[in-house]
């Protein structure tokens, strides 16, 4: 379920209404996308329709805002290869935008693997993901709204798809190299490393899981440990060329997030 404004197939650049707001139940996907192009939108359930923080009832869905030189719709597409999603252009998409350049701005659409009723839990896993992702950094509060799209980009909605894991809000305890993640392992992480993954998929695998593992506060030696001890290898004879691609691409992960964390 998504929120939606009725009216603003008529307005729809008013970026102060704060009421009536609707519930869009349907997840049928040409019926999701003609929503995303018609109305004024948002991921999140408000009480009595009312855009406030306050008013949180939940939410259903991950939503992210892009607006990067460096990522690209086709960067997205690559990360979310096995997730359920929707990317939606702006309305500057591909346009100069006051002093800055002509760019890639678009907005992705994916479902949670579960329902959060939490205001803290919603913000705290937003926080995660825009920076997992590169995300914009300024549509994170629990009243966030979305004008229109201009047009839908791309889509990957197979039913056998993930959708994006909600992470549990835990106690913070400060870690010196990891000072803003805490929460449980991604779900694709998770499945990686208790399953064999075939010969031609394992660098984009390892690579991924460094960033996932990273991510969540877990060092480099103990991740390498996890995946040595997983089924793909635990059984193998490992060559020492091998091993040199397995190290590589799990430090390749690593030093994504460590220089985003540099940021």
């Amino acid at each position: 379920m998504l929120s939606y404004l009725p009216r603003s197939i008529d307005t729809p650049f008013d970026h102060n209404v704060k009421s009536g707001f609707e519930v869009w139940g349907s997840r049928h996907v040409p019926w999701l996308k003609e929503m995303l192009c018609t109305y004024r939108w948002s991921p999140i359930l408000w009480k009595d329709g009312i855009r406030l923080s306050a008013n949180f009832i939940e939410s259903h869905y991950l939503a992210l805002d892009f607006e990067d030189p460096s990522i690209s719709v086709e960067d997205i597409k690559r990360r979310l290869f096995d997730t359920w999603y929707i990317i939606g252009s702006t309305t500057n998409h591909q346009l100069p935008k006051g002093d800055k350049p002509s760019m890639d701005r678009f907005r992705v659409l994916i479902p949670w693997d579960r329902t959060i009723i939490n205001l803290d839990q919603y913000k705290y896993n937003l926080d995660h993901y825009t920076r997992y992702y590169g995300a914009d950094n300024q549509a994170k509060d629990g009243a966030r709204s979305f004008v229109k799209c201009r047009e839908i980009l791309a889509e990957n909605t197979s039913e056998d798809l993930y959708f994006e894991t909600v992470l549990d809000l835990l106690p913070i305890r400060p870690r010196k190299r990891y000072p803003y993640v805490y929460g449980s392992m991604p779900r694709y992480t998770r499945w990686a490393l208790q399953n064999h993954i075939p010969s031609g998929e394992r660098s984009i695998a390892i690579w991924r899981m460094g960033k996932d593992l990273c991510s969540v506060g877990i060092d480099y030696e103990d991740a390498l440990s996890r995946i040595l001890a997983s089924p793909t290898y635990l059984s193998s004879v490992i060559s020492s060329e091998t091993m040199r691609k397995i190290k590589s691409q799990l430090r390749s992960g690593y030093e994504e997030i460590e220089g985003k964390m540099r940021q």
